[in-house]
């Protein structure tokens, strides 16, 4: 393809004094020559008749670029492209060729011949382009410049016409995948007739690149190739790039935002100064974003026209694109029962897990499942609710976990996933307990009190060291024979804490508290009972400790002469009182705080909501060591 060459004024242009057309010149100019090409025509229309015989003569395609592209931005394309039209209908005459044209934009559409070219000069005099030169209304500004050739070529290429040649009446622009047909050897001579250069300045996007994944945290590049048309304003000319950007982080819980931003960036002198190639490349930055997804809009325009100029190609201002940052660390929150609807997961800390709240039942599941999460943390979930084997995968494959047990990481269970564990409660062994709960069975514990009772000392009875003896009874006014026993022993059956966790609950829930208290003659006769008994088992300590955990509302009919005989009793017996008070009677609390010695308290446990941990805390002496190796 031949470079473009410059526009071609007609011959006898009228000027002003300072070199400006006068209004009207032209159209006189243009008509002046149209008369002359139409006598040149008749002439050499006559050598062509005579010519005929000879072979059909070659054509000149000529191809009209009615796309916005060239028509706007250009008050005088009209007289341009009539212009242009008729010098090339003379040089067709010339040259003994004849005369096809095509007109394109989106698409392409052969509008006259292959004909004389004196009979197209005479359409032109006619007034017969004014359809010809109507502007594409396409608001895409598409160019269809292949398909254009393409019609061309076949009005050209025709059997037994000599090569012939191809115009070009346009800015050029064929869209992205160019003209290739205009390359064809049937082809003569291609040129492109740019139109004169626009009035009215415009900026084009003509691509938007991001990466194709941004780390996050991280200030995300986005490169912007531009295109100029048009006088830029004087001085120091720039481009304004505004952008926004639509992003929804990776959390669930976290809704879209909207960030914007606007950035000028200089135009080269040589570009502002009307370079043949006006296009240039331009960066600029977002600030930095957690891991989510986005849609980027950019739009530019030139920095310093002033107010009320209109923007000649609004189309070509804005580019959109996706953006990813980061992928968002999948988290699976296991809990055997359901959070709160107003989950405590929100703030910055957050930003960038996606989380979801799951039960025990379903993590076998997704653990399997196409997409496994990064990271399971369990809340107070036993290793025996957890699905061993595929957890124990998941571990080893790199999977993070974190456990989250409270006082239930004591129960001896879940020997396969024991070993993962980087944290484990120290089994060294240590002086062994005798351990004696006296839980008050009168009329006022039962209900609510009695069955939050059965639920922590399930709980906690399990969980004790396998060399701590224990004994459970109840009072009313009397105190009863031990209920259940669990001796001491040396070794750690797996099936112990499940078997006494299911002694504790069947004693309990068979039982209906009735009647009325007397605690310190319970007391009593419990101090008798443990008074010169040997409490060392088999293999075990002779400094066995003894303890007496009390759970009572106090409510009793007791005589309080007795309390100093009682206490004597107990500490003679080798024990030490816990005090666990139930309820908020205020009599019951005050019995209850006398009855205590120097060094103890009464453990407020109010309707027994925080019993367990009450009773965890005054039973368990153990420290937190390594556990299994932690896999990366």
């Amino acid at each position: 393809m031949t470079p473009a060459r410059a526009p071609r004024p007609a011959r006898g242009a009228a000027l002003g004094p300072s070199g400006a057309r006068r209004p009207g010149a032209d159209l006189l100019a243009l008509g002046a020559a149209l008369a002359v090409l139409a006598a040149l025509s008749a002439l050499v229309g006559g050598g062509e008749v005579a010519a005929e015989g000879a072979g059909s003569p070659a054509v000149r395609a000529i191809l009209l670029d009615r796309s916005a592209s060239v028509t706007r931005g250009r008050p005088g394309w009209r007289r341009w492209a009539l212009q242009a039209l008729a010098e090339e209908g003379r040089a067709a005459a010339l040259a003994g060729e004849e005369v096809a044209l095509v007109t394109f934009a989106r698409g392409a559409e052969l509008r006259f011949g292959p004909e004389a070219a004196a009979t197209f000069t005479s359409t032109l005099v006619a007034g017969g382009a004014a359809d010809w030169l109507e502007p594409s209304r396409d608001e895409e500004l598409a160019t269809d410049l292949e398909g254009a050739a393409r019609v061309g070529l076949e009005a050209v290429a025709g059997e037994g016409r000599p090569r012939g040649s191809v115009t070009v009446l346009g800015d050029g622009r064929g869209g992205a995948g160019g003209a290739p047909s205009l390359l064809d050897p049937r082809l003569g001579r291609v040129e492109v007739v740019a139109p004169p250069p626009p009035a009215l300045a415009d900026v084009g996007v003509a691509a938007l690149r991001l990466p194709e994944r941004v780390e996050p945290g991280v200030r995300v590049p986005v490169r912007l190739e531009l295109f100029l048309d048009g006088p830029l304003p004087a001085g120091s000319p720039a481009v304004t790039v505004a952008w926004e950007l639509a992003f929804r982080s990776a959390r669930r819980t976290v809704a879209s935002r909207t960030l914007r931003g606007e950035a000028s960036v200089p135009v080269p002198a040589r570009l502002a100064a009307g370079a043949e190639h006006r296009t240039m490349a331009a960066t600029v930055e977002l600030p930095p974003l957690t891991p989510g997804t986005g849609e980027l809009t950019v739009s530019v325009r030139p920095a310093g026209l002033p107010s009320g100029i209109p923007d000649t190609f609004p189309e070509n201002d804005r580019a959109r694109a996706a953006l990813q940052v980061g992928d968002p660390v999948r988290a699976l929150i296991v809990t055997p029962t359901p959070l709160p609807p107003r989950r405590p997961l929100g703030g910055p800390a957050f930003e960038g897990i996606d989380l979801e709240v799951i039960g025990p039942a379903d993590l076998r599941a997704r653990l399997l499942g196409p997409a496994p999460p990064q990271v399971v943390v369990t809340l107070d979930v036993p290793l025996s609710g957890l699905p061993g084997p595929a957890l124990q995968r998941f571990v080893l494959g790199g999977g993070g976990w974190v456990r989250c047990a409270g006082w239930t990481a004591l129960r001896e269970e879940g020997a396969l996933l024991q070993p993962l564990l980087a944290l484990v409660p120290d089994r060294e062994p240590r002086r062994p307990l005798d351990i004696a709960f006296l839980v008050d069975g009168s009329g006022s514990m039962g209900g609510v009190r009695w069955d939050r009772v059965r639920a922590a000392l399930g709980a906690i009875v399990p969980t004790t060291a396998p060399r701590d003896r224990m004994e459970l009874r109840f009072f009313t006014q009397v105190v009863s024979r031990p209920q259940l026993v669990f001796e001491g022993t040396a070794g750690e059956g797996r099936s112990r804490s499940r078997n006494r966790s299911e002694a504790v609950k069947a004693l309990l829930q068979a039982r209906i508290p009735g009647g009325s208290t007397d605690i310190l003659y319970s007391l009593d006769g419990l101090a008798a009972a443990r008074e010169g008994r040997s409490r060392v088992p088999e293999g075990g300590d002779p400094e066995e400790r003894g303890l007496i955990v009390l759970i009572t509302d106090g409510i009793t009919n007791s005589v309080w002469g007795l309390r100093s005989k009682v206490r004597a009793r107990i500490a003679a017996a080798g024990d030490r009182l816990v005090v666990v008070k139930v309820g908020t009677d205020e009599l019951g609390g005050r019995f209850l705080d006398g009855l205590t010695l120097e060094g103890e308290s009464v453990l407020e446990a109010g309707e027994l909501e925080g019993l367990e941990d009450l009773l965890h805390q005054e039973l368990q002496d153990v420290r937190l060591v390594e556990g299994g190796r932690v896999v990366a």
